[in-house]
Parts: structure tokens; sequence; C-alpha cells
């Protein structure tokens, strides 16, 4: 295989960095330019300049500071959309790219390089391939831009669309008729996350506090089945209100009302106890201890008897099932998007059937359903979930199904067939 010179183009709504609290495609990058550094690949990253690729290729800011800031306490993000902002973030992207002489772009979207107007000024005469890659479920405000991306297939412009698991990459062909014959499964560096065989009895849940990612589901799984409950990660200001009204009030213990100093000494002493096999929670109890970085989650991850996923949406991936599976902890999550290909039902994790009644989602007969899942948890063998990401879903096997996608489409010799590690 020829090695590539390879831009990233990250959003630059967060940083790119190793000690990230909140983030999925930010993770992505940060894995697979450290992947491609290993490799031999020069490796370049345009990101916010608060970014840290921790001594790994090359990072090339765009603009001096990311866009989304958390409140004092570190609860909190502010969610700002910025169109001058990103328009300015592809013009540079696009200057380095021939700066250095890049054999690929592959654009990880906060928005999308291949809608810029930047991208609209050069396409006729631009000759590096873009690869996209499409981190999202098809939503209204993604329709125009998909537009867009067939008008540009259709005019043969070298631009290249990748799914993040197959039901994502069948979703898009099928309901947009978008050319997208590729998908990757994303990974995960394997070995932050040590495996643990021996659990506590509380269940996990981490992530944007949100309707569509199903706090307020695993919330009523907990108060149903008086299985004490863990939830740990950010509110959003789109979903503060939901967090109020549907969250908020069954918390039994939290660190909100504290300064981020003492909710992280808070943190550190339930790391602590954990690390010491001590009981942190009770029968009943629901806690939400705030954003966890790696190391901090991986504790979580590794003494809790399960990970819920109990999604209302169809997500095309889910880094959380892996890093879960990964720590020797099974998971049980909802049968939309890319969850059921994720998870080894009655291997790795339990799949929980999500039952409509006029289009409106059964949340009763779900949360019964994932209640009974989670009772019968002590089946799973923590062997196996962690067997499944090492073969699956580790950052080397991503990376690799990523350039093999390169090299295919540098030589335009790509067959048809989907990437994915199987």
């Amino acid at each position: 295989m020829n090695i590539p010179t390879v831009l990233q183009t990250a959003p630059i709504d967060l940083a790119i960095s190793n000690k990230l609290r909140y983030a999925g495609t930010e993770r992505i990058i940060y894995a697979l330019n450290k992947e491609f550094s290993k490799k031999g690949c020069i490796s370049l990253v345009a990101a916010s300049g608060d970014s840290d690729l921790n001594g790994h290729g090359l990072l090339l800011p765009t603009t001096h500071d990311s866009l989304w800031i958390t409140n004092t306490n570190g609860l909190e993000r502010a969610v700002v959309r910025s169109h001058e902002a990103y328009d300015n973030h592809y013009r540079i992207c696009l200057d380095l790219a021939l700066d250095n002489k890049a054999d690929i772009i592959h654009d990880h979207p906060g928005q999308y390089l291949v809608n810029s107007a930047e991208y609209d000024k050069r396409k006729e005469w631009l000759d590096i391939p873009i690869v996209t890659t499409i981190h999202e479920d098809i939503q209204e405000n993604v329709l125009s831009k998909i537009a867009l991306w067939k008008k540009l297939q259709e005019e043969k412009r070298d631009v290249h669309f990748i799914g993040i698991s197959e039901s994502h990459r069948k979703k898009y062909e099928s309901n947009t008729g978008l050319d997208m014959p590729y998908f990757v499964y994303n990974g995960l560096e394997i070995e932050k996350f040590p495996f643990r065989a021996k659990k506590q009895n509380y269940m996990f849940w981490i992530g944007r506090l949100s309707e569509i990612k199903g706090t307020d589901l695993a919330v009523q799984v907990a108060l149903e089945t008086k299985c004490p409950l863990i939830i740990a990660g950010e509110v959003h200001t789109p979903y503060k209100q939901f967090y109020e009204k549907k969250v908020k009030p069954h918390i039994t213990h939290t660190f909100e009302n504290e300064t981020y100093e003492t909710q992280e000494r808070l943190r550190e002493n339930l790391i602590d106890r954990l690390e010491n096999n001590e009981n942190i929670i009770d029968k009943g109890q629901i806690y939400f201890i705030g954003p966890l970085d790696d190391r901090q989650k991986s504790v979580f991850y590794k003494h809790a008897q399960v990970v819920l996923v109990p999604n209302r949406w169809e997500e095309p991936f889910g880094l959380i099932s892996i890093e879960g599976m990964a720590s020797g902890t099974p998971v049980v999550g909802t049968s939309g998007g890319a969850l059921p290909e994720v998870i080894k039902h009655n291997e790795t994790g339990y799949i929980a059937n999500l039952h409509f009644k006029n289009e409106t989602l059964d949340e009763k007969r779900l949360i019964q359903e994932v209640g009974d899942l989670v009772k019968n948890i002590h089946f799973i063998n923590p062997l196996a979930c962690r067997e499944r990401v090492k073969n699956y879903f580790t950052s080397e096997i991503m990376a690799n199904n990523y350039l093999r996608i390169y090299e295919h489409i540098l030589n335009q010799s790509f067959t048809g067939i989907p990437i994915h590690p199987r």
C-alpha cells in the first residue's frame, strides 16, 4: 500500500485532544491521526488552535479557539452555530491541503466542506479527492446538503461519502439516492479501557443528556428495577429543558451545585473507592456525576454491571457501546440504527426492540423490556465483550480500512464492495 499524505478537516466546535470529556467525531479524528502517524503517513489535522495531538501528526490551526464552551461548573455546554467561522475554516483547510500537497482531504463535518462557498469556488480545478465521513443520521436540515452531494456525484466530482455502519450506509442510499458504497466502523484505542471481569451492582449511562439518547428512559429503568444508576455527561443548551423536566427530578445525588474543582475531587473520590472495591451507590439511588475524561470513564465502565444505551433514534454507530464492551461490560441497547451490528445479542449484551403504537414509541413496554434484560445481564461473559472489540472495533482496524479506501480512490480501483472489518 502506498502511504498517502492525509489532511483531516476537523469540526471547530470542540478541540481535538486526548483529554476530551465529551465528543464522538473528535475522538475518531484523534485516533485516526495517531494510527496514520504510526503507519508512516504524513498526517495533518486542520482544527482549532486549542487542540493538542499529543505529539502525533501535525496540527494545522485554522482558528484560535473552538466554538463550544462550558459554563463555570463544567456541566452545561453552550452550542454555538457559526457559518462565518466555518466558511473561514474551510477556506484555510483548502489552502493548507494545497500548500502541503495532500493526497486526500478527509472531512469530518461540523458543517460540510463540499457544501462550503470555498469549495464551490475551487471545484473546477481542485484535484485532491475529498472523502467525507458522515457522522450523523438523516435530518431535515441535512436534506438540502444531500441534494448538492448528489449533484456533485452526477458531475463526476472527486467526492466520496462514507457511512459508519452498514445500516447507516443503507439508510442514506435508500432514503436519499446518494451513492454511498463505503462504510467503516468507528474504532477506539482499546488500551485506554482496561478489562475487568468482576462487576459492581450499578448501571452506567454516559453521553449528551438528551431525549434521543434516552437519558430519561435509563432513569425510568432505574426506578422500575431499583437498580442504582450512574449518569455521566453534559447538558447542552438545546436540551436543558428536557434535563430539568425529565431527568433532574429523579436524581438523588448530583455535583451540579459544586465548583468544577470540587466536582473533580468528588469524582476522583468515587474512582478511588471503586478501585478499592468499595460500593459507591446503593439500591434506588441515581447519581449525576458530570463529564468524565477517558481515564475516569474507563473506571466507571469497567466496574459497572451494564452500560445502558436506550436510544430513541437510529444511531449511526455508538462509541459508548464499544467503550463499555472493551472494558468487559455488556451493553443493553435498542434495535434502531447500528446497535444490532455493534452488540452481539445474547453474547456481548442484549438488544431491546422498539415497539410503536400509531407511530408513537411504546415507552412503557421498552422500559419493562430493558429492565428484564438487565436482570439477565449476568449471563453475558465479560471476555466475549472484550474480544468483540479487539476483533472488530479498534482504532487500528478503523485506520487500515480508511487507508484501503484512500488507496482505492487514488488508484481508481474501488470495486463497490463496502469496506468493513469483517
